[in-house]
């Protein structure tokens, strides 16, 4: 008979020698299950030993689920039989999700005849499978695909078949990314915190109340949310506590002693934005984090309100394309935010996992990894992640993606200056290289602002174990680009000579260390073979479309059937961009179905420099 007894907030194990159950507990985690040892003394003053197991309540569902499974009796002496019941109940309900969710994966994810009528665009199978994955976990999950693999639509897809209230947590550049898919894809409307179109935008909003999805960057969760900080004074003549906003107190405001004050978060606060806003978790049946890994560190203020504000939420669906072993000890709050009780110690976590060891000043280093085999298998229950190798056959031979930046009011400030001088000089008997000159001034204060915002993506391809080409027709830009990744990239423009071009190439195409290739379109775009990359990026898009096929057939070859490559284009809102993305895809539709795969013999014929300098003129006009 195995007795246990609850304590406030764990348990205490207590059982006869039983060599099956003693070498299971064996293989419990430390943290969730502890030997415990009290000497007690008896009347006769002899001193008895007390071993028992102290276990939280991950540690405890282990526990009785392997009774169950093995005739081993169990009794709560310290519970009621409904209350026993009750508890029992939960636990095995949440050791059955874990072991369903394995099965699912391991037997392959049946979607066939799973009705998507409800989405614009039907999602691919992988997708589908992600969406079942989900219901199998009760929605708390890990969705850790490769970039570039479409997860935002699983996510989508899950919530709307759900029905679900959802806040979706993202990076400030893809704010407009997640609004543009859900547009695209479903019938449903999206609220986007601190989002203020101008109304000559034409760009239509909807409130709070009628969007079922409400989308939020990181960044400004900390309008809505505050923080409360508990102090206590060690000094023992003082001994002053008191909990107030102020995060650290150097001096105590009692006492005045230095450096005695002792300060940790009490709770979270709920606050309103200057306009009014506020935002209310429990408002929400679903939580979405995209780029999950933002909360790595878990001492950054923005970490420290998503485990506070969310932690209690019943669903939660984090996604992230980093791998996993690259740096596990940043997986852990994401863990820890997915299931607290099974992950509750980061320290020993880092030990297990991470090849924890202290230095000769005797500061932990978390940054290695080991038992890799062994986490993957305790984080099965709830992490789903795919490579672009494993569902191929579902995509096309590109993939195409365009993200859409927002400027911030300051840069729009400065763009429009700089766009009212281009319209105001230009007249329509300038010559043409006249006319260039002043466009390409707009082109290249887009192109520059876009690679500062590109290096949060970038960084996403080549910590998801891929590699990157980066094109811009703007020397300035590539040159950004590159000193930010210079350790793992290559530079490709017309100032190089013959040796070095031919040595960026050959470096970005056999060193695996090399994730990131820069290159002006001019010097770059034609000619190479950069088939080692699975994704491009255009900073800024050329004049004519031919030479974009061009630039995209670096990357991709005819005879590549089995591979799949991503093309991203980065789009600056209320800008030349616009009309420069619309264009070149309004001739692209054109040569597809005029010339049907034909080599452009004029590129020059396809340009959109003309069309771009009407709608110029136009603006002049107007």
């Amino acid at each position: 008979m195995v007795e246990i007894k609850k304590l406030r907030s764990n348990f205490e194990v207590r059982f006869k020698y039983n060599d099956l159950l003693f070498n299971f507990l064996k293989t419990i985690p430390k943290e969730q299950c502890q030997t415990k040892l009290n000497s007690i003394l008896l009347s006769d003053n002899r001193i008895k030993e007390d071993w028992y197991r102290l276990t939280n309540e991950a540690g405890l569902s282990k526990i009785i689920s392997f009774c169950r499974d093995n005739g081993i009796k169990f009794n709560f002496e310290n519970l009621t039989p409904s209350e026993s019941a009750e508890l029992v109940d939960k636990l095995l309900e949440h050791n059955q999700q874990s072991k369903d969710a394995i099965e699912l994966k391991a037997s392959g994810i049946d979607v066939s005849g799973i009705d998507y009528s409800f989405m614009k665009i039907e999602p691919y199978e992988y997708q589908k499978q992600a969406v079942a994955f989900f219901e199998t976990t009760n929605g708390n999950a890990i969705l850790g695909d490769q970039p570039g693999v479409g997860k935002t639509l699983s996510a989508i897809s899950y919530a709307i078949k759900n029905n679900l209230k959802t806040l979706v947590v993202v990076p400030a550049s893809l704010k407009l990314n997640w609004r543009n898919e859900l547009l695209k894809f479903t019938n449903e409307k999206c609220f986007i915190f601190k989002f203020k179109p101008r109304k000559k935008d034409n760009i239509i909003t909807y409130t709070k109340d009628e969007s079922l999805f409400h989308i939020i960057n990181y960044e400004s969760l900390e309008s809505y949310f505050d923080f409360n900080y508990s102090h206590k004074c060690t000094n023992y003549n003082c001994k002053w506590e008191g909990v107030t906003e102020v995060k650290k107190y150097d001096k105590c405001p009692n006492c005045g002693r230095m450096k005695v004050v002792k300060s940790r978060t009490y709770h979270l606060i709920n606050k309103e934005d200057k306009d009014g806003e506020s935002l209310n978790p429990n408002n929400y049946e679903l939580i979405v984090l995209d780029e999950a890994h933002y909360i790595k560190n878990p001492t950054a203020f923005r970490s420290q309100i998503i485990k506070k504000a969310f932690k209690e939420s019943s669903k939660k669906i984090l996604m992230t394309g980093t791998a996993i072993k690259n740096r596990p000890y940043e997986f852990f709050p994401l863990l820890n935010l997915i299931d607290s009780k099974e992950w509750s110690n980061a320290h020993n976590f880092g030990i297990r996992y991470c090849n924890a060891h202290q230095d000769k000043f005797g500061h932990w280093n978390y940054d290695g990894y080991s038992n890799l085999e062994e986490l993957y298998r305790r984080i099965s229950p709830y992490f789903l992640r795919r490579l672009k190798k494993d569902i191929l056959k579902f995509l096309p031979p590109k993939t195409y993606t365009t993200i859409p930046i927002e400027i911030k009011s300051d840069s729009l400030k400065e763009y429009k200056k700089i766009e009212d001088g281009v319209v105001d000089e230009t007249q329509e008997s300038d010559d043409k290289m006249t006319h260039l000159a002043r466009i390409q001034k707009l082109k290249q204060f887009t192109s520059m602002y876009k690679a500062k915002q590109s290096i949060e993506f970038i960084k996403n391809i080549i910590e998801g174990d891929e590699k990157i080409v980066v094109f811009s027709q703007f020397i300035s830009a590539s040159e950004y680009i590159y000193e930010q990744f210079k350790d793992v990239a290559v530079w490709f423009t017309g100032k190089h000579n013959m040796i070095e071009k031919q040595q960026s190439v050959d470096k970005f195409m056999n060193d695996d260390s090399c994730k990131v290739f820069v290159g002006t379109i001019g010097a770059a775009g034609v000619g190479l073979t950069l088939t080692s990359a699975s994704c491009l990026m255009f900073l800024d898009l050329p004049w004519e479309p031919a030479s974009k096929i061009q630039a995209e057939d670096r990357i991709h070859r005819a005879s590549q059937k089995s591979d799949n490559i991503q093309i991203i284009k980065l789009i600056c809102q209320n800008t030349i961009d616009v009309d420069i993305d619309n264009l070149i895809t309004a001739k692209e539709q054109i040569i597809s179905k005029v010339l049907d795969g034909e080599i452009i013999e004029n590129k020059n014929e396809f340009s959109i420099f003309d069309d771009l300098l009407k709608i110029i003129l136009e603006k002049k006009n107007n």
